[in-house]
């Protein structure tokens, strides 16, 4: 089943008489068909590996087994077209035969001559680990060039009797790649190209080089031919001289070209309906089923504890030393439960954060589609609805490998889950590595489950039956050793179980297991040194190789690895001077033969993930990528991110999408400083990094920059990320249709954001836009948005200039069913505040219930407040003083008033009457009451005193008073008349005076709030014109106005002497600089 949109084409040939036409493809066939598939959102890759098997791989008899390893690839990667034949006169060359059973060997032995024999003996060694056993082919270089030719003559000879034996031990390298590709599968029939090449004339001194009269050849071309469509087969017969001078070269390319072509369009035109979900499925059920069945080391208790946890609790948090276990568990949950939706985090596009996941899982449970410029709140509010729509139903959410998503992911906060009341059958499972997972902070609904590592004895028989399944099995002093190894490996073991079990598998009975290896970590260094030994290929390939899979953010391609090595001249040059079959393509390449055998060793290890079209390859868990990084060191590390930088910076590429994600992180990873700084003020990258759907990426990458000691253009950099925030829906509609939206746009909200008045330069920027059902408030660098939604309260923390998502929560509202002539109602979020700090939220749901909540702790603390009438009481003005909530609580029908601490009484008396507005500056013990006819109460809380006051000259002011705004530094408050829209007067609540000079005499429209600055000598005040309007404290003069606050009844917030918050139908962030 197809799963991405990738078509990877094996190419089989024999080795010198088809250089021709490989060059051809490569050079010329290839850009056609990938530019083709390109405009269908596909790439195509050609594999092609004559050129790269290095003399030590061919040595140890590994030619073909790489190849048909590449063949099980393309068929996994590309079920139909993988497979292209280009066939010529010659058979091939026919490996020596590698392994033979016992029973074939005795019947070889039988028939052959006493030198025969002897030879044979020389040149196979019995392998008891094989079951049943059967005698393996020695490496070249343990053999005499005559023993091995006498050997081969002997079985040579036993093939001319034994047609059987013939046709499965004796093939030539090409048939066998025919065979595994092609002819033992009828369904692909219709899928495979072939390519038939006759040379007419053929000169003596190139003959052989094109011939080789094996009857075999002929039979292999006539029985392709029968199995094969006409239409997928291209015939061609030349003159030698027209072939050799080039003349039908371009015959060759337009024939095949036009044959691969149809082969592809049939596979585009067939998978149309193979949307991003579609493949986002089938990759995270390949990789579930990649889990289940590479870590079997959990026990059955482990699935108990789960079982058993899911049967009582909401939410289960698993957690281990590595991500290896727990995915493996949560991939049998998901593939065994009907009612079970599962992701792995970070191996997609799709899953690379926590809203990319979210959205995937509400596609998945409604069928519709999310639109990526969606906000943190819209989507939460979006997935507890479609959570909640087949209540009845029980559905489990599993999420694995959440150790790959940022600390503070909005999938943490929970806030996408409706109230457990609305979904009671839903159960979240979270997977990952244990520092990462304990570090979260969740709900009273949630359990943690330790998974405990795997006994050695279930190891042991894990290893077992992986050898039984493959044919294979382990002398007793190789069980000894192995035994030894896994008591001594302090690695845990996931990590290490499948490089132990390949070695196991690969272990011959005359073979040792290195005493040198007494622990895990050992064995790993010892694995990352064979990698990188000559005799598996070439050792700085391997390095370069290595460093891309764990430097490279996200991961690499196939193709960028190829490419990117490449670059490195030290390694391009040494292997063009000694590797034969060299290909000339477009571009310049390393051969994939390197690769693909590195690849295959490394398997166990990676991690291949989707992004579009590309299929990302990284190594899995920390603790190996972590033992890779110390081997490799920090010179192929930094050699790693040069080459990596210069690639993805060429200008043929740096518009690409992964060169969007990469590039910035690359300059910052360099130290290139200026460069990332540039790149982020360059309008058209950020234009197109919006346009592919990357605006959260962008955003991100500034952020990294405004980290930068001193980084120039600080100003711009925050401008243009307040700008992200402020105009995410015009960029995300717009910035894919026309190229230059993001600087246009950019231009106007410049010039709205930047405004002189008078001496000061005052900037703002939209964060959001307000709604009805929402209370919002600031302080500490935070920002809380908390939404009524009957009948539950939601509650989200946002850094206040990042905006980004920092915790979430929710809340049941209470239910008021006693209140005096009323009918029942909820109690909704009315007013709320931020400690100074901004560690805790305080909000008030009048009538009757305070609620106070540590951000990121579990669960808030609830008040439910009644006054002695015994009915919930008005509750109003929450203020902060270090950790404590202080406010003002009002009964029904009685006068009697208090100030109120958390959920008990702080001050009563009957002097405190409509005392509505409580201050502090947060910082030491002092709490101010006061009315709106100039009475208040100062309240010493450490030392529990308090004074009371009263003004006795209000002169303009007389009457009752509308608080305008408090300036928390100088307790100062501003104050107009009830009953006019002018004054405004100043009152110092220390020397308890009123201040004669009157502001705003000319204030022609009603102001509601404000915000003062005592240091800058600064008012601003909002009014119901929406305009603010500034004054100087030191004259009492208006210095300018500014529109653009939309409201009823605006509202402004102090943040600090030079920044204050609106909130209109806008919440928009202002600061104040001279």
């Amino acid at each position: 089943m197809r799963f991405i949109r990738i078509i990877r084409v094996f190419i089989s040939s024999t080795f010198a008489d088809m250089q021709r036409e490989r060059t051809l493809l490569h050079k010329h066939v290839l850009p056609i068909i990938k530019d083709y598939c390109r405009k269908y959102g596909w790439d195509f890759e050609f594999v092609d590996l004559r050129w790269g098997i290095t003399e030590e791989q061919a040595d140890e008899n590994l030619t073909l087994q790489i190849c048909l390893n590449e063949i099980k690839l393309c068929q996994e990667i590309s079920p139909r077209p993988n497979f292209l034949i280009l066939a010529g006169e010659r058979y091939g060359w026919i490996p020596d035969t590698d392994h033979i059973p016992i029973e074939l060997w005795n019947n070889i032995i039988s028939f052959s001559s006493e030198k025969e024999q002897l030879a044979l003996e020389t040149v196979y060694r019995l392998d008891n680990n094989a079951f049943p056993p059967e005698l393996k082919l020695k490496s070249t270089k343990e053999v005499k060039a005559i023993d091995l030719n006498t050997a081969r003559e002997a079985i040579l000879k036993y093939g001319d009797i034994n047609k059987e034996f013939r046709q499965q031990y004796l093939r030539s390298a090409t048939e066998s790649e025919i065979y595994l590709g092609l002819l033992n599968q009828e369904e692909l029939k219709y899928n495979v190209g072939l390519y038939k090449r006759i040379l007419k004339n053929i000169p003596y001194d190139k003959l052989s080089l094109f011939k080789d009269g094996n009857n075999r050849q002929t039979e292999l071309v006539r029985q392709l031919e029968k199995f094969l469509p006409a239409t997928n087969c291209i015939e061609t017969t030349i003159e030698f001289n027209e072939y050799s001078n080039g003349a039908f070269d371009n015959k060759f390319c337009q024939d095949v070209s036009e044959l691969l072509l149809q082969l592809v369009d049939r596979e585009i035109q067939e998978h149309k309906g193979l949307d991003s979900h579609m493949e986002e499925l089938l990759i995270q059920r390949k990789e579930s089923e990649k889990y289940a069945r590479n870590y079997p080391l959990l026990s059955g208790a482990s699935s108990d504890v789960l079982k058993t946890s899911l049967q009582h609790y909401r939410i289960t948090v698993i957690h281990g030393s590595e991500a290896h276990d727990s995915g493996a568990l949560l991939s049998r949950v998901g593939l065994d439960t009907s009612e079970a939706i599962i992701r792995h985090a970070g191996i997609s596009a799709m899953s690379s954060s926590g809203k990319m996941i979210l959205c995937s899982i509400y596609r998945e449970i409604t069928e519709k589609n999310i639109a990526p410029d969606i906000s943190d709140e819209e989507l939460f509010s979006k997935m507890r609805t479609g959570l909640s729509v087949n209540s009845n139903k029980s559905l489990i959410i599993l999420i694995s490998n959440v150790d790959k998503l940022e600390p503070d992911d909005i999938l943490f906060t929970l806030s996408w889950l409706p109230n457990i009341n609305v979904a009671p059958k839903l159960k979240i499972v979270l997977a990952g590595e244990d520092k990462k997972v304990k570090n979260l902070a969740f709900r009273k609904d949630t359990v943690y489950i330790d998974l405990l590592p795997a006994k050695v004895d279930d190891i042991h028989k894990a290893i077992r039956k992986r050898l039984s399944e493959t044919g294979r099995r382990i002398t007793e002093t190789q069980e000894v050793s192995l035994a030894r190894l896994l008591g001594n490996a302090h690695t845990p073991l996931p990590q290490i179980f499948e490089v132990i079990t390949n070695r196991c598998i690969d272990l011959k009975s005359w073979d040792n297991i290195p005493e040198l290896i007494n622990s895990g970590e050992e064995l790993i260094k010892r694995f990352w040194r064979e990698l990188t030994d000559p005799r598996s290929g070439d050792p700085l390939f391997a390095q370069l190789s290595l460093g891309l899979l764990i430097f490279i953010k996200g991961g690499i391609t196939d193709e960028e690895l190829l490419q990117i090595v490449a670059l490195d001249d030290e390694l391009y040059n040494r292997l063009n001077d000694n590797y034969g079959h060299r290909i000339v393509s477009s571009e310049r390449k390393i051969p994939i033969a390197l690769w693909s055998n590195l690849y295959f060793r490394l398997s166990p290890l990676l991690v291949s993930g989707t992004v579009g079209t590309g299929m990302y390859n990284t190594l899995r868990g920390t603790i190996v990528a972590s033992s890779l990084a110390d081997y490799l060191g920090e010179s192929i590390h930094s050699r790693v991110l040069d080459l990596s930088l210069k690639y993805f910076n060429d200008e043929k590429r740096k518009n690409s999408n992964h060169a969007l994600d990469l590039l910035p992180w690359l300059f910052a990873e360099n130290n290139q400083n200026e460069q990332i700084v540039e790149l982020l003020l360059d309008d058209s990258f950020c234009n197109l990094k919006i346009a592919s759907g990357k605006i959260d990426g962008l955003a991100s990458d500034i952020d990294i920059a405004l980290k930068i000691p001193n980084a120039y253009n600080h100003d711009e950099l925050l401008l243009r990320k307040s700008f992200l925030s402020s105009e995410r829906a015009t960029l995300c509609t717009y910035c894919r249709i026309a190229p230059r939206t993001f600087s246009r746009e950019l231009d106007k909200y410049r010039t709205n954001c930047k405004i002189s008045i008078g001496d000061y330069k005052v900037s703002r920027r939209r964060l959001m836009r307000q709604k009805y059902n929402r209370v919002c408030t600031a302080g500490g660098g935070k920002l809380l948005i908390a939404i009524n939604e009957e009948p539950v309260i939601y509650c989200y923390v946002y850094d206040l200039y990042s905006m980004k998502l920092i915790a979430g929560t929710e809340l049941a509202m209470l239910e008021v069913t006693d209140y005096p002539r009323a009918k029942p109602f909820f109690s909704k979020v009315t007013e709320a505040t931020i400690s100074l700090d901004g560690r805790f939220i305080g909000m008030l749901c009048d009538p009757g219930l305070v609620i106070k909540w540590e951000i990121g702790t579990s669960e808030p603390e609830l008040f439910k407040i009644r006054g002695e009438d015994g009915y919930e009481a008005h509750i109003k003005s929450p203020v902060f003083i270090g950790e404590k909530l202080f406010y003002y609580m009002s009964q029904h029908w009685e006068e009697k008033e208090q100030i109120m601490h958390d959920g008990t009484c702080f001050f009563t008396d009957e002097t405190l009457w409509q005392y509505e507005n409580l201050f502090s500056n947060g910082t030491d013990e002092t709490l101010l009451a006061i009315n709106n006819y100039g009475m208040h109460h100062c309240f010493n809380i450490k030392e529990g005193s308090s004074t009371f006051s009263e003004i006795e000259n209000k002169g303009e002011l007389y009457g009752e008073w509308k608080l305008i705004a408090f300036d928390p530094f100088s307790w100062n408050i501003y104050v107009r008349h009830e009953d006019k829209s002018n004054p405004i007067g100043s009152l110092n609540l220390i020397s308890n005076t009123l201040s004669n000079k009157m502001l705003g005499t000319e204030l022609e429209s009603f102001c509601f709030s404000g915000w003062a600055s005592e240091n800058k000598k600064l008012l601003a005040v909002i009014t119901i014109s929406s305009e603010i309007v500034f004054f100087n404290l030191d004259n009492g003069m208006e210095i300018g106005r500014i529109s653009g606050v939309d409201a009823i009844m605006p509202k402004v917030i102090y943040l600090s002497d030079k920044s204050f918050l609106t909130i209109g139908n806008d919440v928009q962030l202002w600061e104040i600089n001279t």
